[in-house]
């Protein structure tokens, strides 16, 4: 049946009267009341406050690891990389697949998102060490998207952003050495016919310009 313009307009009155005119934003809130201008009901993890004027989250602090809960005994969400128990009283973390992840998104392979040291993690979200990308790389890191050397195994320097070179090569006479920013190293420790010469600058020289007539010194 057709209705006639008056019914219409009827019609539009009565959802304009059952329909709640929103004139507030409240954060976090899920219903509103008629009037709009107060919460009746909020999101899951927050509670009414002031009156309808505000929704505030419940304290997770007495659960570890809980970032939303609806009581201090009972969670909802935990942070990433942990779990809920059956109870939903307390979140353990995720016991990842690769041995070498320390956190991941579930317990399923290639969900790994921060690895152990002297590792990273691949694209595919496994881990690999760094000396397998980068020779002689000891730990690595991301930077800008890119991975780097951070520290070079022992006898090696960071010699680029992406390669370790061998002390010797850096300064010759150096057995072992310390990066001291990417291209350059301070050395620490010379051959047995050299010593350090300056500690400042990680200079070796020979064992006779100490003591004349020296050979072999420590």
């Amino acid at each position: 049946m057709r209705r006639t313009p008056a019914q219409l307009l009827l019609f539009l009155v009565f959802l304009y009267v059952l329909t709640p005119t929103t004139s507030t934003t409240i954060t976090n809130c899920y219903i509103y009341s008629t009037s709009g201008t107060s919460c009746s009901l909020c999101n899951a993890g927050f509670y009414v406050t002031n009156s309808g004027g505000s929704c505030t989250a419940h304290d997770c602090s007495a659960m570890s690891r809980c970032s939303l809960c609806d009581s201090t005994s009972t969670c909802l969400t935990c942070n990433f990389g942990y779990q809920l128990n059956a109870p939903r009283s307390a979140c353990t973390q995720i016991t990842c697949a690769d041995s070498s992840c320390n956190l991941c998104a579930s317990a399923s392979a290639n969900q790994c998102y921060s690895c152990a040291v002297s590792y990273y993690v691949t694209n595919s979200h496994s881990c690999d060490l760094c000396s397998t990308n980068m020779a002689q790389c000891k730990v690595c890191s991301y930077a800008s998207g890119n991975l780097q050397c951070d520290t070079c195994m022992s006898g090696y320097y960071t010699a680029t952003a992406t390669s370790c070179a061998t002390c010797s090569s850096g300064q010759t006479n150096c057995v072992n050495c310390d990066s001291a920013g990417t291209g350059t190293l301070w050395c620490w420790d010379c051959v047995s016919t050299h010593f350090i010469s300056n500690y400042a600058a990680g200079t070796c020289a020979l064992c006779s310009v100490g003591v004349a007539n020296c050979l072999t010194c420590q």
